[in-house]
């Protein structure tokens, strides 16, 4: 899809709660500041983390970085990350950048989830986030979007 649309909506959090796997809540409370609640699953653990999501600098259309904190029973979570957006070919290349630190009872199990298999959960989201900027694209079009 073409930057603009991407970065219209990859920031839109009805779009995001849709798109994050196991994503609860997923709110806007002032501008550039998100409340999110999102279960965790990793193996026999299972935990919900509540996560305050910070849009922290942004260069309209290419850049913005995130930084994220968050807490459950079985743990901390800190990070951030920097998303770079460009052009290609009429569609948009995203580039993602990010350091995560994970404390507490669910830091073992993250890391070896993180090891083995982040890549398969950050492919599931964005292909998710892709079918929720069409659908929002499609309800603009029929006169139902926001």
């Amino acid at each position: 899809m073409p930057r603009k649309i991407v970065w219209k909506y990859i920031k839109d959090e009805k779009v995001l709660e849709n798109a994050i796997p196991s994503c609860r809540s997923f709110v806007q409370s002032s501008p550039g500041l998100y409340q999110a609640e999102i279960d965790i699953n990793i193996g026999p653990l299972k935990d919900v983390f509540t996560l305050e999501v910070k849009l922290e600098k942004e260069q309209v259309l290419s850049y913005y970085h995130l930084l994220l904190q968050g807490k459950g029973n079985l743990g901390e979570i800190s990070g951030n990350a920097h998303l770079f957006f460009k052009d290609q070919q009429g569609s948009t290349q995203l580039t993602i950048q990010s350091e995560v630190k994970i404390t507490g009872a669910l830091s073992g199990a993250a890391e070896r989830v993180l090891k083995g298999g982040s890549n398969k959960g950050i492919e599931k989201f964005f292909l998710s986030l892709e079918k929720e900027i069409k659908k929002e694209i499609y309800l603009l079009r029929k006169g139902k979007g926001r």
